[in-house]
């Protein structure tokens, strides 16, 4: 007997504590700290845990696992409202979507992703005798993932004096002690994550030795997609060269600061890596990391997160790097590390005061003792005595903080905060600084889930309201900045924090109250946690409750700016969360969910200075089973350079299906108002024309053609990226068609470069 079937004894179960499986049964042990698969009557186990904002417990059939911050597959879709063309008089239009689960499931080696089981298309009135047909999910259900791709990119680079990028040019990245990829001239890099990883953790070397070697814990997208960060590292410090026999005494700083670290280290304290000691001239550069420069927390390495969990703040950090003049590292032995007492402005801090050491495969810190308050010839100083500095070079002096708290952050397409309109994968940051001096003390980032918005740590042993502040501020793929709730008038219907909390955190846009018009940020005043740490958010003890908090809970919010571009799906999609919204259908945009190519033209408008609205409708071309149907419109502003302007306009381009159909996308382009085509390139003209592929070009106000299939260049006006996930392509698309070139990216229109079509809208 195998449960309740009668089966050959070949195919029998297994037993693990007293407890009968199933061949091919997966289940997880107590406190999932073991995940194991009976096949073949033989138990095969793993260490497992859960991840980061999971908890182990039991899910809908009684059965122990690692549950998700997020709602079951229900059959019912969720409300998902999206924004209709503006010639229709309906503004919005409840399209429906499913959940971004994972479902639970006995097979270990299948994923099953909740997703879109059946669907109708709907024809919405737009109440001006227009028709327009978009589909509406009407059931979820669970099957076998899309195969997820997870792509973190980003740019390296210090910052020089001046202002200017000093880029990582053919620098190393180091992942798990091995080289995982390498940047380009400009500092740029790319690798691909597994979808197992928890926390990802990169150092950046430099084999020039101008940046310090630093390691940074990136925020990626964990059910699949891409992401890129702008990474900034600090620059190193100069070298000074001196024998072995010497005391070694230096005094750090940044930014011409008066120094308040001493380092000194004994003579005769070097020693090479075979163990033996090293007499000779020894060449020092000490980088430090300054709390008391207001931007410095960018280039801090790590997530100032110690070995067992807890939150630090930080009095300063530095890398030790000691060579001999054959340039190979030197170990250190019998250093004395003192920092100013003074600098700790809370007095219960210096008593706390430990000396950390940086583990730079995990990221996390560890313990290398008390710093004692003592007196000395420069007055109060905290001080610790290390043994050795091997391969932990980088140090740092902090307090841990005994518990961890959670503030809630969600963002939204607009400033109205739907709870449909919530916006996936924002990048959230966080810095908290003293108030009575803005030295920055920690930092931390986190991504909004679909759905579920972001968790930010914060310290939750504040007892005075008045010690810390946190500032947020947020980002989509490091380009676009989001803005904050406004706090005028403290409307906590606008902020999403109940007027019980706001006179607690003293919430406070930028810009509120001041000349400069920057809203992409807010401060607060860390309350006093045992306050406000309830369950109705903003803040949380435990992570899982802050993650599973409901919309309706308070939160912090960001909305994205108001924009002119728009952008309609027959088929709607969440391009930033790409694996669970795509679906198999001829009318999708994107037609492969691996393979995401982006198609911009660049469309100049004369005969006017002001900007105007350019639009691009496109329809099935040649697949006959969806002949002529809409597959999308963009529309989107020209940009003016004070005579003239130019847009750069999004089209669907022609391809072929997962189903391998091949479709040539009829894409019609028309600006807004009184205007007339005036001038085609003349290399387009001449493709489109050889290949048939220029249609019918029934009014002067617009530009018709099918789209081309062959990648054209900025010679054509035409420019089209392939990569693996939809933002980036998009982006560097267009990039490349602002700057009017195939090879590089511009955020500023080149008004003239490298134009397809000209109108002329004189009379607009």
């Amino acid at each position: 007997m195998s449960g309740t079937f009668c089966v050959p004894f070949s195919q029998c179960g297994c037993v693990d504590n007293g407890r009968y499986y199933m061949n091919d049964e997966s289940f997880y042990t107590a406190n999932c700290e073991r995940h194991c698969d009976c096949l073949n009557g033989q138990l095969l186990c793993s260490d497992a845990g859960c991840r980061t904002g999971e908890k182990c417990g039991a899910d809908d059939d009684g059965r122990l696992r690692c549950l998700q911050p997020t709602s079951s597959c229900n059959e019912v879709p969720i409300g998902k409202n999206i924004r209709l063309p503006p010639s229709c008089a309906v503004t919005y239009f409840d399209v429906g979507a499913c959940p971004s689960v994972v479902c639970p499931g006995t097979n270990f080696f299948e994923t099953q992703c909740c997703g879109v089981v059946e669907r109708r298309m709907v024809q919405v009135d737009c109440g001006n005798g227009e028709t327009i047909s978009v589909s509406k999910v009407t059931r979820c259900g669970c099957s076998t993932c899309i195969k997820q791709t997870i792509t973190v990119s980003g740019k390296v680079y210090g910052l020089n004096a001046d202002g200017t990028e000093m880029p990582l040019s053919h620098g190393t990245v180091i992942r798990n002690n091995r080289s995982a990829a390498t940047t380009d001239v400009n500092g740029k890099f790319s690798l691909n994550v597994d979808s197992d990883v928890d926390r990802l953790v990169l150092t950046f070397v430099d084999r020039f030795r101008r940046l310090m070697t630093t390691t940074k814990i990136l925020e990626f997208k964990r059910l699949g997609g891409a992401i890129f960060h702008n990474i900034r590292v600090p620059l190193k410090e100069s070298v000074h060269n001196f024998i072995s026999t010497d005391r070694g005494d230096f005094h750090p700083t940044s930014h011409g600061r008066t120094s308040v670290i001493n380092i000194m280290v004994e003579p005769n304290s070097y020693f090479q890596k075979s163990g033996s000691s090293y007499n000779g001239r020894v060449r020092s550069s000490i980088t430090y990391i300054d709390p008391r420069d207001v931007s410095s927390y960018l280039e801090a390495p790590s997530d100032l997160r110690t070995e067992d969990g807890r939150v630090m703040r930080s009095y300063g950090m530095f890398e030790l790097d000691f060579r001999n003049f054959q340039n190979y590292e030197l170990d250190v032995r019998n250093i004395r590390i003192s920092l100013q007492a003074s600098e700790v402005g809370i007095l219960s801090e210096q008593r706390q005061m430990r000396m950390w050491s940086l583990n730079p495969v995990n990221g996390l810190w560890y313990d290398e003792g008390e710093m004692a308050l003592i007196s000395s010839a420069q007055g109060m100083q905290l001080t610790a005595n290390i043994a050795l500095v091997q391969t932990r070079r980088l140090l740092n002096i902090d307090v841990a903080s005994p518990r961890t708290c959670y503030a809630k952050v969600r963002a939204y397409g607009s400033d109205a905060f739907n709870i449909w309109d919530q916006v996936s994968y924002i990048l959230v940051d966080a810095v908290f600084r003293e108030a009575t001096d803005s030295r920055w003390r920690n930092f931390g980032s986190s991504l909004t889930l679909p759905n579920s918005g972001a968790c930010l740590r914060v310290f939750c042993d504040v007892a005075d309201s008045n010690a810390f502040t946190a500032t947020f501020t947020a980002s989509l793929n490091a380009e676009k900045s989001l803005d904050a709730a406004s706090s005028i008038n403290q409307d906590s219907a606008i902020i999403g924090v109940s007027d019980e909390i706001l006179p607690l955190i003293n919430y406070r846009r930028s810009g509120h109250g001041g000349s400069h018009q920057d809203t992409t940020s807010f401060t607060i005043n860390l309350p006093q946690t045992s306050n406000v740490t309830h369950l109705d958010g903003p803040f949380y003890r435990d992570q899982f409750d802050c993650l599973t908090a409901p919309v309706t809970h308070d939160h912090f919010r960001f909305s994205m700016k108001p924009s002119a571009l728009f952008e309609f799906n027959t088929i709607p999609i969440d391009e930033n969360n790409i694996f669970f919204t795509w679906q198999n259908t001829p009318l999708i945009w994107w037609p492969r969910p691996n393979q995401f190519r982006s198609c911009y033209m660049k469309v100049k408008i004369i005969g006017t200075a002001n900007a105007v609205v350019v639009e691009s409708r496109n329809t099935v071309g040649s697949r006959q089973d969806v002949l002529h149907q809409l597959y999308g419109i963009r529309e989107d502003s020209s940009v003016s350079n004070g005579v003239e302007s130019t847009a750069c306009i999004e089209f669907k381009c022609s391809g072929v299906s997962l189903d391998q159909q091949t479709d040539q996308t009829v894409v019609d382009i028309t600006p807004r108002g009184s205007c007339s085509r005036t001038n085609v390139n003349v290399l387009l003209t001449n493709y489109l024309t050889e290949r048939d592929s220029l249609a019918d070009q029934v009014s002067i106000a617009s530009f018709k053609m099918f789209a081309p299939t062959d990648p054209l260049g900025h010679n054509y006006g035409i420019y089209t990226v392939t990569t693996s996930d939809p933002i980036t392509s998009k982006q560097l698309s267009k990039g490349r068609c602002m700057a009017g070139q195939s090879s590089i990216t511009s955020s500023v229109m080149q008004v003239d470069n490298n134009v397809a079509v000209t109108f002329n809208c004189g009379s607009h």
